[in-house]
């Protein structure tokens, strides 16, 4: 399972491409980003921000080593599942959190994968 650093590589900057460009929030012509929700509730935006960067962080890391750890993908599916919990109530809202969603449950799936069938490192 060579690959599946770049899905979970995926999945995190998915997920954090919707934290910072996608509205969570829509009303009218008005919208609000995750990032701009910092504001009202600095904890559970850095919790989810946390959510996809450690996963993509840790398949960046896998990249340059050549191969995904079992420690590795364990770590990502635990942050991912934790992006699942946090981005749940987002469902309802608008693009942001629909996406945000989608690529917490792709990474979670991806990461179970990796932890499963991890790829041994290029010596």
């Amino acid at each position: 399972m060579k690959h599946l650093k770049f899905a979970v590589l995926a999945a995190g900057l998915l997920g954090l491409i919707s934290i910072f460009a996608l509205p969570l929030m829509k009303a009218g012509p008005l919208s609000m980003t995750m990032w701009d929700v910092r504001i009202i509730d600095p904890g559970q935006v850095y919790i989810t921000l946390a959510a996809f960067a450690v996963p993509a962080i840790l398949a960046g890391l896998a990249i340059a080593r050549g191969g995904m750890a079992r420690w590795q993908a364990i770590i990502a599916t635990v942050f991912f599942a934790l992006g699942v919990v946090k981005c749940r109530e987002n469902m309802s809202l608008a693009t942001g959190g629909k996406v945000m969603l989608i690529a917490a449950v792709l990474g979670l799936v991806v990461a179970i994968v990796a932890t499963v069938k991890p790829s041994a490192p290029a010596r």
